[in-house]
Formats: structure tokens, sequence, C-alpha cells
């Protein structure tokens, strides 16, 4: 069996929870994207937030993919340093190679997503 490359991973993601559903105001989809997306994918680490730690996790992992529910990245950065944790974050992934993608709000609002399964876990639905 071949592994799967990133880009198959994310699609997958993507047909369940596709970017376009997104809040106006959130940063879905690639926060880093190293070589070519085509590669295969060696492991997937899940995540909440993209820290130092999570990155240094999936390397431990070997791991070359981090999907995270928050994006790493909201605002346009003007430094790269590694004084700030989530810049850290991303210097470790770029050293190592790792992608980096985020399903926020479009995770949410799917139509079997976040949102939809808090509500049935609550008895709403």
């Amino acid at each position: 069996m071949t592994e799967p490359s990133i880009i198959e991973i994310i699609e997958c993601i993507e047909a369940f929870a596709p970017r376009s559903i997104q809040e106006k105001w959130d940063n879905t989809g690639w926060q880093f994207r190293s070589a070519s997306e085509l590669n295969s994918c060696t492991g997937v680490m899940l995540c909440l937030d993209v820290t130092p730690e999570v990155v240094d996790e999936a390397v431990s992992e070997g791991c070359n993919l981090i999907v995270s529910h928050h994006p790493l990245l909201f605002h346009g950065l003007k430094q790269i340093s590694p004084d700030r944790p989530n810049q850290l974050a991303l210097l470790r992934a770029i050293t190592h190679g790792i992608y980096i993608y985020s399903s926020h709000t479009a995770l949410d609002n799917a139509p079997e997503g976040v949102s939809h399964q808090l509500g049935k876990m609550l008895g709403l639905m």
C-alpha cells in the first residue's frame, strides 16, 4: 500500500469542510507548504493549536503534515523571529519540511462539523 500524498489528504479535508464555508475573517487553509504537496505523507499530527512543542512532536513521530483546528497565522507577519511562539513553530516547521494546514471555521461550519456535533452532544438537534 502506498502512502497518500499530502494533497490527497487535504482534498479529503476540503471535501468535508470546504474553505468556501469559512468565516470571512478566518484563515482556513494552508499555513505552510514545503516543496510539493504531491509528496507522500509520512504521518499526520492533529492538534488544536500549532505550537513549537507540537512541531517537535511531529518531527519525533516522523509526521510531515500537521493539521490544526486554529490557524497558526491570522495576521500578516512583518518579521519571523524565534521570540514569538507561533513564529518559532513556523521556523521549526520550515526547518523540518513539515506542511501545516488549518481548518478552523470551515470545520466549525461543515454540515457534520464541530458545531453540529456539539449541538448533538448537548441535545439541541
